[in-house]
C-alpha cells in the first residue's frame, strides 16, 4: 500500500475519532456497519452515475493500486 494512502487514512480516522472523543463521545458510537454500507455504496453509485464508463473503470483500477500496492 502506498505510504501516503496509509497516512491519509490515519489522519482522517484520527480527526474523526479525536473530534468525537473531545465532544464526549465513545468509540463504540462510531461503529455502525449498516450506515457504512449506505455511505460507501451510495458514494460508489453516485460516482458511477456521474462518470463515463472509461473514467469510472480507471478510477476503480487506481483505487486498487492505492490499496493494493502494485506499482
Amino acid at each position: 500500500m502506498d505510504p501516503m494512502t496509509i497516512l491519509g487514512i490515519l489522519v482522517a480516522l484520527g480527526a474523526v475519532v479525536g473530534g468525537h472523543y473531545l465532544d464526549g463521545g465513545l468509540l463504540t458510537e462510531l461503529v455502525n456497519l449498516p450506515a457504512a454500507v449506505i455511505v460507501f455504496g451510495g458514494t460508489l453509485a453516485a460516482a458511477a452515475v456521474q462518470s463515463p464508463k472509461e473514467e469510472f473503470s480507471r478510477a476503480l483500477r487506481l483505487l486498487g493500486w492505492a490499496f493494493g500496492g502494485r506499482r
